[in-house]
């Protein structure tokens, strides 16, 4: 009788492995409610309409290797094994510290012991005023950027001409024969620049050989062109990032609202505006060289005035606030009263005019659109505004 009821349990879980091994499910509890199962696809992360068996779709990982011809392949190919060998033998030939798959070299080194360093022929030039400008930054501030260079080899193998520079002695003289050379692809403002200085002056500057590319090729002629167009110059914006970096924790906080307010996807004028209450951007020069105080002299009203606008209009999809057009009105509008009134009872109005707008009004601002023979959504935005804000000055008795 025990041996009968130990096989009976035996062939019932053999079953449920050979139904699980095949995807053959068990029952649910008939217990279990429709809610119940929902709630269970729900933690699972599934919704009720999806099928179990759906397979998710693996996007293909993007192939970055450039595309070469057989014959560019056949020449790349020959600049990438000198290349390599310049890179191994550097530590001897040019006084190198070995980094991987590459080396740091010290240009200042390099120029003591008797090695020249050259420009591309072909290369931008750089005005007086700003290779000046980089160069005092280079003295007063040490090397904070690693420059490019390849050897003369690499140079003559890749294609590359070169010369000496420009603020070089000798630069009347011809390259002594079997001079150590090394042609600078990045960094050719500062070199020339330092060049009028007596090398016991240079302060420490370092270079490293260009990286190979995604094809496993040192592509020389690409890299030079890489380095000096596929460069982001740094826009008004970002000039507030580095004053918040340079002030620290001494920063107007005005700074870190519109740093703030860019981040959540603002326009950098709306921005401005916003932090400001005055109708247009804050200008480079404003950043690097103004006075937080006359920038931000507002800033005390533009803070509630934005939490009152945040309330109201809020920070969704219509990016009402985050174009400049309607925080451009609302610097407008708040100056007719500030004018009147001054700051503290001009905001004391505004942010009761703001809190009191109509629903339907609000949702009116939201919700415009651009249609065709319509004014744009811009305009009916700031026709609605203007509007109310008249309305609430009358029926306040403000004259302005």
């Amino acid at each position: 009788m025990e041996n009968n009821t130990l096989q009976t349990e035996v062939s019932a879980t053999e079953t449920k492995v050979q139904q699980s091994e095949v995807g053959v499910e068990e029952p649910q509890n008939e217990n279990n409610t429709a809610d119940q199962v929902e709630d269970d696809q729900a933690n699972s992360g599934a919704s009720p309409e999806e099928e179990k068996t759906e397979k998710v779709k693996v996007q293909p990982q993007k192939d970055y290797r450039p595309a070469y011809t057989d014959e560019e392949k056949r020449h790349l190919q020959e600049v990438t094994d000198v290349c390599k060998t310049e890179i191994s033998e550097a530590p001897v030939r040019y006084g190198a510290i070995p980094f991987g798959n590459n080396v740091v070299i010290s240009l200042k080194k390099f120029v003591k012991s008797g090695g020249i360093l050259a420009s591309p022929k072909v290369n931008r030039v750089h005005t007086p005023s700003d290779m000046k400008a980089t160069g005092e930054s280079l003295l007063s501030h040490g090397s904070q950027h690693i420059l490019l260079v390849i050897s003369a080899k690499v140079a003559v193998i890749a294609g590359i001409d070169y010369e000496r520079f420009a603020n070089d002695s000798d630069k009347d003289k011809p390259f002594p024969e079997n001079a150590l050379i090394l042609v600078l692809l990045d960094g050719n403002g500062r070199i020339n620049f330092l060049m009028n200085l007596p090398i016991e002056e240079w302060p420490e500057i370092y270079a490293v050989f260009p990286s190979s590319d995604a094809a496993g090729y040192y592509n020389i002629t690409r890299a030079f062109d890489v380095i000096n167009t596929k460069v982001t110059v740094w826009k008004s914006q970002d000039m507030v990032l580095k004053r918040l970096l340079a002030e620290g924790t001494k920063a107007h906080p005005g700074w870190d609202m519109i740093n703030s307010l860019v981040k959540k996807g603002y326009m950098y004028q709306a921005a401005c505006e916003l932090a400001t209450l005055k109708t247009d951007r804050v200008k480079k020069d404003e950043i690097v060289n103004g006075d937080a105080n006359d920038t931000f002299i507002h800033y005390e009203s533009a803070s509630k005035i934005f939490e009152a606008l945040k309330v109201a209009i809020g920070e969704g999809k219509d990016k009402t606030l985050k174009t400049k057009a309607f925080p451009m009105l609302v610097s407008s509008l708040w100056g007719k009263l500030s004018a009147k009134f001054g700051d503290d009872k001009a905001t004391e109005y505004f942010v009761q005019f703001i809190d009191g707008l109509a629903e339907n009004k609000v949702k009116a601002i939201i919700e415009a659109k651009t249609k065709k023979g319509k004014p744009s959504r811009d305009e009916q935005r700031k026709q609605i505004l203007e509007q109310e804000f008249y309305t609430f000055v009358g029926a306040h008795s403000l004259k302005i």
